[in-house]
């Protein structure tokens, strides 16, 4: 063979690695720059007067990012640096999502794990449960022990360089009760390590050391224990007397309409009971948001209408939309478009309220505007007079939540709490900032798409990021109904003597 002929076999033998290599870097880079973009044009924090830092931080995480992106070489850097860029929005209304999720893997992958599941309770990191090793000198801590420390590094400290970086919000209990179950896994992030000598304390306060052992188990093995250590597999929709006068209603999601009508019809056909009960529970676990007038609709059925717009509401409170084509052409074409035609209508409330939503954003474009502020459509302009309603409802009424309630599910929870005879119970809720209402791009890359809000809220009475602390908080397994329902009996009856 020639040997300038074999050379050059040699060089392309050698070139696609290389090329493939800083094809991740520029991917990075690409899908960084237009997010960035995409961000500048269309969402409410870049103009937002009201919140300075936001476009300060905004323009430093970004040069940041761009820094990080050209130390990748592979898949993984990809996606944990523009995920580590956009965690820092704090946001759940602002995310990537990848088509390879490398967080949320495929069940036949393989994943590093230490042997050790951690869940998060009364402030502490405890182990959840244990997944043996085959080596036969694997030893473990028992169950319930508090996770101290690995190779000198706190749990806070592994927690936030591991997890936190590239997962959640500002409020990091939450993250931590949602999220403290990867401690010991191995997902290749760029800067993870595998840590061996760890610390744990048992039941007893002894300290315990031990040589964790690292082992492969596949993602579909290890669902169960990711579920029982954060917040449990989701509920179902379900309307039930669980206990003589006493009803559970459960709401899993605000987003599936067709369960929520299910659920409604039984809601309206016991309103009287409802009404004469002893105790409602509203089951809010599991819900991560949707349309907010879902929630709204079973308070307005159960107390009436007339009690419901005379509910203490937030004075000043209002909505301003960032005009952008980006947000006009999304609010088009996903919801105005859905409500047109043979819609029009059976929703004939939405489709007006769409088109005039639309009619506003391109007047605020036409005229330069950095924002649409919301007013209500024709047929809506006259607010109803409040007049004095007496309460229909005897029932006492308990808020049930985990740490997944956000979005439309706070929306809830506002309404819920400015209703007499209520007890919050379970665990501390999600939180949002002020921006909410999302849109959704593909990214051009292919690889991901990006989640991002189109409207800010002001003088929102729930402040960004605040959480509801439930006023019993539920020191167990959130996920264990039945324990839950004997739970919630007991307080009534404590309260009651």
């Amino acid at each position: 063979m020639n040997l300038n002929f074999r050379k050059l076999l040699i060089c392309f033998s050698i070139m696609p690695s290389f090329i493939y290599a800083n094809e991740w870097s520029d991917k990075a880079k690409q899908d960084i720059d237009e997010v960035y973009t995409i961000l500048k044009e269309n969402h409410p924090g870049y103009v937002d007067s009201l919140n300075p830092d936001f476009k300060k931080d905004f323009e430093k995480n970004y040069i940041t990012a761009l820094k990080n992106s050209e130390k990748i070489d592979s898949y993984n850097g990809y996606y944990f640096t523009p995920k580590e860029y956009i965690t820092t929005f704090r946001d759940g209304h602002t995310q990537l999502s990848f088509s390879n999720d490398l967080l949320r893997p495929d069940d036949d992958k393989e994943i590093e794990n230490a042997g050790v599941i951690i869940k998060y309770r009364n402030n502490k990191f405890l182990v959840s449960s244990l997944l043996k090793n085959k080596e036969k000198n694997a030893k473990y801590p028992e169950i319930n022990s508090e996770f101290i420390a690995c190779d000198s590094i706190s749990a806070e400290e592994l927690f936030n360089e591991n997890i936190y970086k590239y997962l959640g919000n500002r409020n990091i209990e939450l993250v931590k009760i949602a999220y403290s179950r990867n401690l010991f896994l191995n997902y290749n992030s760029p800067e993870q390590k595998k840590n061996k000598n760890c610390v744990f304390k048992n039941s007893k306060g002894k300290i315990e050391k031990f040589n964790l052992v690292w082992q492969k188990t596949k993602y579909s093995d290890l669902k169960n224990h990711f579920l029982n250590a954060s917040v449990g597999a989701e509920t179902q929709f379900k309307f039930e007397e669980f206990a003589k006068g006493k009803y559970w209603i459960s709401m899993p999601s605000y987003s599936e309409e067709e369960k929520f009508e299910k659920l409604y019809a039984e809601i309206e056909q016991n309103t009287n009971e409802l009404r004469n009960a002893a105790l409602i529970v509203f089951d809010v676990r599991g819900n991560t948001g949707g349309d907010s007038s879902f929630g709204s609709s079973v308070i307005k059925q159960i107390w009436g209408k007339e009690y419901y717009n005379n509910l203490p509401k937030q004075q000043n409170e209002y909505v301003e939309w960032r005009a952008s084509w980006g947000n006009y052409n999304f609010v088009n074409n996903q919801y105005f478009k859905k409500f047109s035609g043979a819609e029009e209508k059976k929703n004939i409330n939405r489709y007006r309220y769409y088109e005039s939503l639309l009619k506003n954003i391109k007047a605020a474009i036409a005229n330069k505007q950095d924002y649409y502020l919301e007013k209500y459509y024709e047929e809506d302009k006259e607010k109803p007079k409040k007049v004095k309603v007496s309460n229909k409802v005897k029932a006492n009424i308990v808020l049930l939540t985990d740490a997944r309630c956000a979005s439309a599910c706070l929306d809830f929870a506002d309404e819920i709490y400015s209703l007499p005879n209520v007890k919050h119970v379970g665990q501390i809720t999600g939180s949002d900032t002020q921006y909410m209402d999302i849109s959704i791009t593909n990214l051009k890359s292919g690889l991901a798409e990006l989640i991002y809000p189109m409207k800010v809220y002001r003088n929102r009475k729930r402040k960004a990021d605040e959480s509801y602390l439930p006023q019993y908080v539920y020191d167990g397994d959130i996920w264990e109904t039945e324990k839950l329902k004997s739970w919630i009996l007991s307080l009534q009856e404590e309260n009651r003597s």
